[in-house]
């Protein structure tokens, strides 16, 4: 039987990538909120949701699953350029 974590397929919105990337970045969400121009509140509601439609737990688990998703991206894009079929996971 495999123990490795399944991987879950996520797709984020182009503003919830764009806040998670402030974050992966070290931007605290006041931070975050100045370089967009956006509430202090929008900014945490935009983490919540997010948090709440990929079952995430935290800022930390958002990150890393973002990072993973964009990885994964960047590997069907390269397997594409080059004329292969893109593995879906």
């Amino acid at each position: 039987m495999d123990n490795r974590r399944k991987r879950r397929s996520v797709d984020f919105t182009p503003r919830q990538s764009q806040i998670i990337a402030l974050a992966a970045s070290g931007l605290a969400d006041k931070e975050i909120a100045a370089q967009l121009h956006r509430s202090l509140s929008t900014i945490r509601t935009h983490l919540r949701r997010l948090y709440r439609m990929h079952g995430l737990k935290n800022r930390a688990q958002a990150v890393a699953v973002w990072m993973n998703a964009a990885t994964r991206r960047k590997e069907q894009w390269r397997a594409v350029s080059r004329g292969a079929e893109p593995k879906h996971r």
